[in-house]
């Protein structure tokens, strides 16, 4: 990340400069203007969240007062950490650490089953602005991709339980982004500009997963997943056309969307095949 002084630089280096300029208004540039794009190869981000503590995002929500006059962008709600099938779950008495159960195999089988070949469609999360310095940044004004999961790994580990997959690559459409400064505004330049299509895929996209998930045995169902660590690694990130100056923030949209779709889907589907499981062996 930059630092603010170094931004300060890179920010007047923006205004002044006609190639970009081209870039970001989205009209034809001249025969000498390269081809801007954002390339960054092995990305990590780790995200570590307990009980119903929010997810640490890197975006922070924008409102459509930092648009240019008129325009408007739908917005998403910042995710929390845990499932929505654990949502005012309250534990009985009698509890056991999933990993500790004689029976957890047959717990992992059913979770794995339910994960297997799934896809998810999801959206980056609209309305969020990722900013070096006050007036300069980008804002997602829209952004979709499907993950298919391929043959997922659950397995016990002596901290609790780990799941791992790995995706050859991830498309995205529509991915729309807003920059700040507006070059395209002299007199205000400080607000994000209008939309701007952008190309984006990921390359060897791989999570790992951590939990410990506690067993509820008098309601026969997960009662808290416990501590979450997830750990994102992306083989390479490809955005183009993208200004220079904030294209290293693209990684972190990104890494916000694969959390938002992993706390949501990948957490809910992990949740039903455990308490799948848990209904069969009380009733058995």
């Amino acid at each position: 990340m930059l630092r603010r002084a170094v931004a300060g630089s890179v920010c007047a280096l923006i205004m002044g400069s006609s190639i970009l300029g081209a870039q970001v208004r989205g009209t034809v540039a001249s025969t000498t203007t390269a081809k801007i794009e954002s390339v960054r190869t092995d990305l990590t981000v780790t995200v570590a969240s307990d009980a119903n503590a929010p997810t640490p995002m890197k975006g922070t929500v924008s409102s459509d007062a930092e648009n240019a006059s008129g325009q408007t962008d739908s917005y998403a709600t910042t995710p929390r950490a845990q499932s929505a099938l654990l949502a005012n779950t309250r534990l009985g008495t009698k509890t056991r650490r999933l990993k500790d159960d004689p029976n957890v195999q047959t717990y992992l089988d059913v979770a794995k089953l339910g994960l297997n070949g799934f896809e998810i469609h999801t959206a980056l999360l609209a309305g969020h602005k990722y900013m070096i310095a006050d007036c300069l940044g980008i804002k997602v004004h829209a952004g979709e991709f499907v993950l298919r999961v391929p043959d997922p790994d659950l397995r016990v580990e002596n901290t609790g339980i780990v799941l791992t997959f790995s995706i050859p690559q991830i498309s995205f459409t529509a991915v729309s982004l807003r920059f700040r400064p507006d070059i395209t505004d002299a007199a205000q330049p400080c607000h994000f500009s209008g939309a701007q299509g952008v190309g984006a895929s990921a390359e060897n996209v791989r999570l790992e997963m951590h939990f410990d998930p506690v067993l509820d045995l008098e309601q026969c169902k997960i009662g808290s997943m416990g501590h979450i660590t997830q750990i994102w690694r992306i083989g390479k990130l490809r955005m183009s056309p993208l200004p220079t100056a904030v294209a290293d923030l693209s990684a972190n949209i990104i890494e916000d969307g694969l959390t938002y779709l992993s706390n949501f889907n990948v957490v809910d589907r992990i949740v039903a095949g455990f308490n799948g499981a848990a209904g069969s062996q009380c009733h058995a």
